[in-house]
């Protein structure tokens, strides 16, 4: 079953909710999940939800869109409160508990877009837009508005955020909807005028953009000197994706830092302290990038925070990163896990998933996707 199955499509533009309900699990849990107070005036997150979908739906906007950015943009309203029903619950009243964040929203979705086989490309659409559509409330209040909308741009469309956001808002029992929407009216202008409403905010070079987000006092229209020497493959991706794979078919002949290896060679567990293997990983780096040989990373660096530390220290060696993102299906992936020597738990790998966060070109130079479903909705 597609997870696009019940979009609403003309001519009657029917949004059939006990469908939805019925088909995907996590929208049924959300009417026993009462928000706190102060959260959604609507009841539920269920409720809200429904009325967020609603809302997109009356959109003539959104009527407009290609298929696939229909889908996509729906299945951001569906999942932009998905918190709201794999939180943890208190025993008693059934509130939320656990904190919620457009970022853990995001987080979520990803795991379960990847789990029903939907393509890496349109996943990290969806959870772009997740991950921003509070964005045109809150930009204007940031020290650098520009920043926020370039960052955006980078992992999502504007237009489609805005979208978002305006049947968020209508989706809401609030009295302050006109105040918002003139904001995510403003989001799009700008937005427009910094030709980034439709694709990503035009860096003068993938350089340029590496140093800007480096550096949050560079002017982004400054262009940049290449001053790079050498590459460096940075590999992500689950447990048995097939990373080593891609490497040997790929970069047979470049020098490797593997922290897989470097455990087996220091007999550390993956469940023990990895303060060893971490030192050891970076100071054969460091050898390498003195040279300005080319150099593969080969580690999951499933998070931004598991990746900034690496990526601080490639920035200092002056070189040009290139993201590998490895995926397959659940079913195969745990499969490979499985014949592995050194396979990982099922239980550490949907762990994994929880935490999920692939790179984006907010934090390296080039991103190439490899592998996973390519079946588009």
């Amino acid at each position: 079953m597609s997870w696009f199955l019940n979009t609403p499509t003309a001519p009657g533009w029917k949004l059939d909710w006990p469908a939805i309900a019925e088909a995907l699990s996590w929208v049924a849990a959300m009417s026993s999940c009462a928000p706190k107070p102060g959260h959604y005036a609507e009841g539920t997150v269920r409720a809200h939800t429904r009325m967020v979908c609603e809302a997109l739906v009356e959109n003539p906007c959104w009527r407009a869109l290609p298929v696939a950015d229909r889908d996509a943009v729906f299945a951001a309203a569906l999942l932009c409160n998905v918190a709201g029903s794999l939180a943890a619950v208190t025993a008693s009243d059934r509130e939320i508990s656990a904190p919620r964040s457009a970022r853990q929203d995001s987080i979520l979705a990803r795991g379960l877009l990847w789990r029903v086989g939907v393509s890496a490309e349109i996943r990290e659409q969806v959870c772009g837009m997740i991950q921003w559509h509070q964005a045109p409330h809150d930009w204007i209040g940031q020290p650098d508005p520009l920043r926020a909308l370039i960052w955006a741009s980078q992992t999502t469309r504007c237009d489609h955020v805005a979208m978002l956001c305006t049947a968020d808002v209508e989706g809401r029992s609030s009295g302050d909807s006109a105040r918002l929407q003139e904001r995510i009216a403003r989001f799009e202008r700008l937005a427009k005028e910094e030709h980034c409403l439709t694709q990503p905010w035009p860096f003068t070079s993938a350089h340029a953009r590496f140093l800007w987000f480096r550096d949050p006092q560079r002017d982004p229209r400054q262009a940049a000197c290449d001053d790079t020497r050498g590459e460096v493959v940075m590999m992500s991706g689950l447990p048995g994706a097939g990373k080593d794979t891609w490497i040997a078919a790929n970069r047979p002949d470049h020098p490797v830092v593997s922290l897989d290896a470097i455990r087996a060679e220091l007999s550390v567990h993956p469940s023990e302290n990895q303060r060893r293997v971490i030192q050891l990983a970076r100071a054969r780096a460091r050898e390498h990038l003195r040279l300005g040989a080319p150099l593969v990373w080969n580690a999951t660096t499933l998070t931004r925070q598991a990746r900034e530390p690496l990526l601080r220290l490639l920035a200092d060696y002056s070189v040009t990163i290139q993201a590998v993102c490895i995926e397959a299906p659940p079913e195969i992936l745990f499969a490979q896990n499985a014949a592995r020597e050194a396979s990982v738990p099922r239980t550490v790998i949907d762990r994994m998933v929880s935490h999920w966060q692939p790179p984006d070109t907010s934090e390296v130079h080039a991103i190439q996707r490899v592998g996973g479903r390519k079946r588009s909705p």
